[in-house]
């Protein structure tokens, strides 16, 4: 039952690795059903271990949508499957039929898969195929997109869950071969033949078009497929970049200096990967992520927001920053150093390595990751919200703004960072300007070293 490709298929692209659980959409439709019955053969032959459940959507918008509830009924029946029914009464809709009923689907369908595993171990899978994701590809066009929107993925993980499509390399027409061969009974659906919606459209009159004029349509697939290849191996550069650069108390930085080593089109990518760590689900329109590569390569200081006002993108003296609209400092608490300690990280930004020494030659203390302390009085971290102005080392002061970003500090972090600081006060902008307080070594006096080993550097 299973055709070598659908296997080939799975286990190119890991679609069931580490998955416990899979709930099957299943409609009823040919689509669906011929899905379910592979998915049951796959499990039987190659991961016993994984437990399948059926689970039926009822809109309430067809009178006959009972018809395909039984079929979905009978075919989880047949297959031995759990089987499951959400009714969602839509016949209220009158806008946007197609767009409301789907994301009332999905939503049934993930929620009640929430429930049934642990997090990252189940899947939900989806019945689309290689016409789907060709007309998919054409309606995305005719709207802009980027590369990761153009083609359905194989496996997508969001909001704790897998989404995976099992059948993208097959064609609707092999997927009727095989039912009727079999002599299997599916639901259609009377609104696949109406041309009133523009997915309809596109499934009639352009994509046969497209399959006309190709060499073959399994090329047409492949392609497809293939470009989802490339997006995933983007997608997973865009990552690793940004995990060079962690997301911070509801902000992202990099450094001029690590920016410009990519393109813009790689800062372009890696900009839609920060929005969608700051703000589950948000996808920046292409209009907002050129603006912001532009507005970056001009450093331009801006405080203009997506078009949906979820972030807002910029830059400041140490580097590019993007940062959620709603962005608060963070409310850190003091810190105290233990007198010796050998290393302490530091709100996430970082570690300060503490040792207590005699000197026996004057240490350069202008290194920019060095303080010296006298050791009488306990040191401890605050954050730089505490201090409006500090003392500088000359005795004139200096408004904390402005040490900040002397010392390179994201402006987003300037109420978080951290000073080292004594009972007298303020020691260290760490990373940055030393105090009046701040000790001077001297040959043979006793005191402690602190050294800032910090992550934005």
């Amino acid at each position: 039952m299973t055709p070598k490709a659908i296997q080939v298929f799975i286990q190119t692209w890991h679609l069931l690795d580490d998955i416990e659980h899979i709930d099957i959409a299943l409609s009823g439709g040919a689509d669906s059903v011929f899905l379910a019955r592979i998915l049951k053969q796959y499990v039987r032959s190659y991961a016993p271990s994984i437990k399948l459940r059926a689970h039926h959507i009822r809109h309430g918008l067809r009178d006959s949508d009972g018809v395909d509830m039984e079929i979905a009924r009978q075919t989880a029946k047949e297959l031995d499957l759990p089987f499951i029914c959400t009714e969602l009464h839509l016949d209220g809709i009158v806008a946007d039929i197609e767009q409301e009923a789907r994301n009332a689907r999905y939503a049934a369908l993930t929620k009640a898969l929430r429930e049934k595993g642990p997090e990252g171990r189940c899947a939900l899978a989806l019945a689309h195929h290689g016409d789907d994701n060709l007309e998919t590809a054409i309606w995305r066009l005719g709207r802009g997109c980027g590369l990761e929107g153009l083609t359905l993925a194989p496996r997508r993980f969001a909001d704790g869950i897998w989404y995976i499509r099992p059948l993208l390399c097959l064609s609707k027409m092999q997927i009727y071969d095989d039912l009727f061969q079999n002599q299997i009974v599916w639901a259609e659906d009377p609104t696949n033949a109406d041309d009133d919606y523009t997915r309809n459209r596109i499934r009639h009159d352009i994509a046969p078009l497209v399959l006309e004029e190709a060499s073959s349509p399994k090329n047409v697939y492949r392609s497809l497929i293939g470009l989802r290849s490339d997006c995933e191996a983007l997608s997973s550069f865009a990552e690793a970049f940004i995990d060079l650069h962690p997301v911070r108390y509801g902000g992202w930085f990099c450094s001029f200096e690590s920016w410009q080593t990519l393109s813009q089109q790689a800062q372009a990518q890696v900009l839609r990967h920060v929005a969608r760590r700051l703000v589950a689900g948000f996808v920046p329109t292409n209009d907002t992520i050129g603006r912001a590569v532009t507005w970056m390569a001009e450093r331009r200081q801006t405080r203009k927001t997506t078009q949906d006002g979820a972030l807002n993108y910029g830059w400041c003296r140490a580097g590019v920053m993007v940062w959620s609209l709603d962005y608060k400092a963070p409310q850190l608490s003091d810190v105290a150093i233990e007198i010796p300690t050998h290393q302490v990280e530091i709100y996430g930004f970082g570690r300060i390595n503490v040792w207590p020494l005699i000197c026996e030659t004057a240490p350069k203390n202008t290194a920019q990751m060095l303080c010296f302390a006298h050791e009488s009085m306990p040191l401890s971290i605050r954050p730089a919200s505490a201090f409006k102005t500090f003392a500088a080392s000359d005795g004139h002061r200096v408004q904390s703004s402005e040490a900040l970003r002397n010392a390179g500090v994201p402006d987003i972090w300037h109420a978080c960072w951290p000073v080292l600081c004594n009972d007298d006060g303020p020691l260290w902008v760490l990373g940055g300007m030393r105090t009046i307080h701040a000790a001077v070594p001297e040959p043979g006096m006793r005191g402690i070293m602190v050294n800032w080993d910090a992550e934005l550097r």
